[in-house]
């Protein structure tokens, strides 16, 4: 697809989402927002900003150290910088995570790491951190009983949706360890892709069959090879959970610095909307939705509203604005402008049509 007109519904996405954004903003009292905001305590916000840093520090120590069990050595800060940046796309154009995890392979490749083990690297270090996230869903939901009412429609929506986390979780981890599964779930994927993209304007997506089982084989020896060293991977494993950790941490100084701490269970609750929202967004980080949902939540629980969305806003600022902000600093180290580059062509398996 043209350049063109993927920069244009970016922007256009980006204007929905500052629309949600004025629309969550018209129900505070703004003067008591700006109050709240303008007398934050400013040891506390560097605090969070510092959580959140040394958040990004995590996640690219899991990758660093997945790298290591791969035998694969590249400098803490070239990792550093793949992860941080591959996050920044991931939340401009945010869907489960693709968009990160196409980054991260384009620019694995960039630094040389084998084409076998590129794949495998980005899929292990976005289940780690991903299923970390799922266990919170389901705490946050598990809370939530305590301090929301809810109806019969929500409570089996929410069930559903733990369902789905649940079985997708699974199905991952399966993928991850059974070679035999992980060879029967790309064969029944690939002929169901065939069939599905046999008509109408699916076409366009036909498979390179080609190509994917090149792809695919490549995945395949990364697995085994992480498989065979899994007892190396209580490193990543660790930096995952203090990256989430620490990411809770950001959003509880957050709260802290707008003199409104809370419980545990309150903030757990509040962010796993966070996670959930950040998942499945259709604007770029998932902009207004993301605020509305999460203040939302904490003023369902008794928090004032205005407190909550000061909160949140500088939570956002800390973890999403200022990385992104910092990540543009080496942007073009990876994705240079005399180059025509399109990170999804990394992964691409389908043909041209």
């Amino acid at each position: 697809m043209n350049a063109i007109v993927k920069r244009k519904r970016v922007i256009v996405s980006m204007l929905v989402g500052l629309a949600v954004l004025i629309f969550v903003l018209s129900f505070a009292d703004l003067h008591r927002l700006e109050k709240i905001l303008t007398e934050s305590d400013l040891t506390w916000l560097v605090m969070c900003v510092v959580a959140s840093l040394l958040s990004y520090c995590c996640i690219a120590a899991v990758m660093y150290h997945i790298l290591v069990v791969l035998k694969e050595r590249l400098p803490f800060k070239d990792v550093f910088e793949i992860a941080l940046l591959s996050c920044s796309v991931n939340y401009l154009v945010a869907f489960a995570g693709l968009s990160g995890l196409a980054a991260k392979i384009y620019m694995l490749a960039r630094e040389n790491v084998a084409p076998s083990k590129t794949l495998s690297v980005s899929i292990l270090h976005g289940f780690l951190t991903n299923t970390i996230a799922v266990l919170f869903v389901f705490l946050g939901f598990y809370y939530s009983f305590s301090y929301i009412e809810m109806s019969a429609y929500e409570l089996e929506f929410g069930i559903l949706v733990l369902i789905i986390a649940f079985l997708l979780t699974w199905v991952t981890i399966k993928i991850m360890l059974d070679s035999s599964f992980r060879q029967k779930f790309y064969t029944v994927g690939t002929m169901l892709w065939e069939k599905t993209t046999r008509f109408g304007v699916v076409r366009r997506w036909k498979l390179n069959r080609e190509k994917a089982d090149e792809f695919f084989q490549s995945f395949d020896q990364g697995m085994r090879i992480l498989v065979e060293n899994v007892r190396n991977l209580w490193k990543p494993c660790l930096y995952a959970a203090l990256d989430w950790g620490l990411m809770i941490l950001c959003l509880e100084l957050a709260f802290v610095a707008v003199g409104y701490p809370l419980s545990f269970k309150i903030l757990i609750i509040g962010f796993s909307v966070n996670i959930f929202t950040s998942l499945f967004s259709v604007v770029p980080a998932s902009l207004g939705i993301m605020e509305g949902a999460m203040a939302g939540s904490f003023a369902l629980m008794g928090v004032s509203y205005e407190s909550a969305l000061a909160a949140v806003i500088i939570y956002r600022i800390a973890y999403y604005l200022i990385p992104m902000l910092i990540s543009v600093f080496f942007y073009y180290r990876f994705f240079p402008r005399n180059e025509e580059v399109k990170t999804e062509s990394t992964i691409r398996v389908t043909g041209d049509k």
